[in-house]
């Protein structure tokens, strides 16, 4: 849109550096005999993450701020220049504390009068406590213009004095597959022999139906890739079947997979991307909350049916997909999306001017 973005690089308050003693590091050692199960889990850990190389992935595609901020006053003091700022997506609305670093989510640290949009905000029903409305109407009230990814989300601000906010769908929908095949460059392999298994919040195999999901691949004579994107889900689906892979690695592989089984909205949404066969299942416990994001989506798509319960799952992934009739919704979504943000920016650049008149 001929603008120059770059995200503000905001770090976990400085904490004071720990201080080992003797009797610290012989507590280490024996926590390590007694429990080499954890200990080795914590080995792993560190090791699948530096193979994933996110750091590398944000150094070569993603602009950011050359400070890192450590805290809502440290931005104060010395706020990054920019004409416009923006605050988007996934559960920045959701996960804020009540005090002033939770600000920070609503860009509190802006000089006066700054242009401020959110895109695709996520506010879920857990913000819809009395409290969390009195503290977000006076931050939400210096926006220029308000978006927010779930429905709930608009009856939330209008709460806290925003009957404008209006519903875009999720930044990962602004691209098309194409796009990001070109400007990431990944691999097109044809081999699809493989289910793809991305699951979060298990609190049991149970929670994911997983002997149904792990006896549908042994039928089908596919290969289980399975992602554990929290330690939960690690500690209870088989690690033989464990994937960790990079940025480009993660959307390749969906690509190039028979199918894809899931209890992610992301998961869902590159799914989705992709075009690949894929069920939804949905989260239980306290996390369970986080289903409307699912539900709803796949609603504005035609695709509740995609959605796992229980039953005959060679039939749910088999039941066919009318891609053409979710491309032409997709992409009635995403032009309402980009002309929210092509509108919000047109009114910071008039903003921008009245203040300089």
């Amino acid at each position: 849109m001929g603008h120059l973005p770059f995200l503000i690089r905001k770090t976990d308050p400085l904490l004071p550096p720990k201080k080992f003693s003797i009797s610290m590091l012989l507590c280490r050692y024996i926590c390590a005999i007694l429990h080499p199960r954890r200990t080795l889990d914590g080995i792993r850990k560190r090791r699948e993450c530096r193979s994933r190389a996110f750091p590398d992935f944000r150094e070569k595609f993603i602009s950011r701020s050359e400070k890192k901020y450590s805290s809502i006053w440290d931005l104060r003091k010395d706020c990054p220049q920019a004409d416009a700022y923006l605050t988007g997506s996934d559960q920045v609305w959701n996960c804020f504390s009540q005090d002033e670093e939770g600000k920070a989510w609503f860009l509190d640290f802006t000089p006066q009068g700054a242009p401020k949009i959110s895109y695709a905000a996520s506010v879920g029903k857990n913000r819809s406590d009395e409290e969390s409305i009195c503290f977000m109407r006076p931050l939400l009230s210096q926006f220029t213009a308000i978006s927010v990814r779930e429905k709930e989300g608009i009856s939330i601000c209008a709460r806290a004095g925003r009957s404008d906010a209006v519903q875009v769908c999720d930044p990962t929908l602004l691209l098309t597959k194409s796009d990001y095949q070109r400007v990431l460059n990944f691999s097109r392999k044809s081999n699809r022999k493989g289910v793809f298994v991305y699951a979060l919040n298990l609190e049991s195999k149970e929670d994911f139906f997983w002997d149904i999901v792990e006896g549908f691949a042994k039928a089908r004579l596919y290969k289980l890739n399975v992602v554990p994107a929290q330690k939960k889900s690690r500690m209870v689906l088989p690690r033989r079947y464990f994937f960790f892979p990079n940025v480009l690695e993660f959307l390749s592989t969906i690509e190039n997979s028979a199918c894809v089984v899931t209890n992610s909205f992301h998961g869902v949404v590159f799914s989705i991307v992709m075009e690949r066969p894929f069920l939804a299942i949905l989260q239980r416990g306290e996390t369970r909350t986080t289903n409307n994001r699912i539900t709803g989506f796949l609603s504005s798509l035609g695709l509740s049916d995609r959605i796992y319960e229980g039953g005959d799952f060679s039939a749910a992934m088999d039941a066919p997909i009318d891609w053409a009739s979710v491309r032409e919704k997709l992409s009635a979504l995403r032009e309402r999306s980009l002309e929210f943000l092509r509108t919000a920016l047109a009114k910071c650049e008039e903003e921008i001017r009245k203040g300089r008149s």
